[in-house]
């Protein structure tokens, strides 16, 4: 097995001899193209190949690289790099663009987002979600979830202070878990989503067919719109029954300092004002 490194010292094809070396310096040229086995780093532009696919240990996509390849296969990092063309295998983003379609899981941290992830994600930091997942999707830290053209398959959970811009009328993002303070922004279109902790929504919680049931457990509160069933457990809080509704709520608050007349759910639903949709 041998460590490789490229650099677009003729041209920025992959199959170019002359732009592989031995030494990070780039000093000591390299005998052969990569095989399968290697270790390789890549720096500077690339705009093509391998054309023979070669499966490597490993790939390595140094900080301001912009590569585009195909054929060659195996887990890859990029550590700052702007990655095109298809990654085959698991893929950790530090940093960087990924403008790839990875055939496996992946990472993305730091300011990373993502282009396309047949497996699942994890996004931290400051990382996104720009455009597909089709497994399911974690976000830590202060990553979110981007605009309206993002999908996720398998559902997504929102931890720490993350929050979720995608979806739309026509596809919302169905089975989001929201713990922690995340949360639904303005923008954001979910369905049947589970709110957590202190987190809430701002933004819809869709109904699409078959009607929908939004839960809100603990501190968990809702500011924006809820279309379908909406179901607040844990503790009475009236402002946690805000924003609009269309469909009915279902309120199993406990109020241990409520007065016990005309019994725990009406008088939640006399204190909070509750408009006459609402089913208790």
């Amino acid at each position: 097995m041998a460590t490789l490194y490229y650099t677009n010292s003729v041209d920025s094809a992959w199959d170019t001899l002359l732009n592989w070396w031995s030494d990070q310096a780039f000093t000591i040229p390299s005998l052969a193209l990569p095989a399968d086995g290697d270790d390789v780093y890549l720096s500077g532009s690339m705009g093509n190949g391998p054309f023979v696919s070669v499966t490597l240990n490993h790939i390595y996509v140094n900080s301001g690289a912009n590569v585009y390849f195909t054929g060659a296969l195996g887990n890859t990092t990029s550590n700052g790099g702007t990655v095109n063309g298809t990654i085959t295998g698991d893929a950790v983003f530090n940093g960087g663009d990924n403008l790839a379609t990875i055939t496996g899981n992946a990472v993305f941290n730091d300011s990373s987002n993502n282009g396309t992830v047949s497996g699942n994600a994890i996004f931290n930091g400051g990382s996104y979600n720009a455009l597909t997942v089709s497994g399911s999707a974690e976000f830590n830290g202060t990553s979110y979830n981007a605009s309206t053209t993002t999908y996720i398959g398998s559902g997504a959970t929102f931890n720490d202070a993350t929050h979720n811009d995608g979806g739309d009328f026509s596809n919302p993002l169905a089975g989001a878990t929201f713990n922690d303070t995340s949360y639904n922004s303005g923008s954001g279109y979910v369905y049947s989503p589970t709110f957590n902790g202190d987190s809430y929504n701002a933004g819809t919680c869709a109904a699409g067919f078959g009607g929908a049931i939004s839960t809100f457990n603990e501190n968990s509160y809702n500011t924006g719109s809820v279309n379908g069933l909406a179901i607040f457990n844990g503790p009475y809080i009236p402002s946690r029954v805000g924003g609009t509704y269309n469909g009915s709520v279902e309120l199993n608050m406990t109020c241990p300092a409520c007065p016990p007349s005309g019994g725990s759910d009406q008088t939640i639903a006399r204190l909070l004002n509750l408009p006459w949709f609402i089913n208790l």
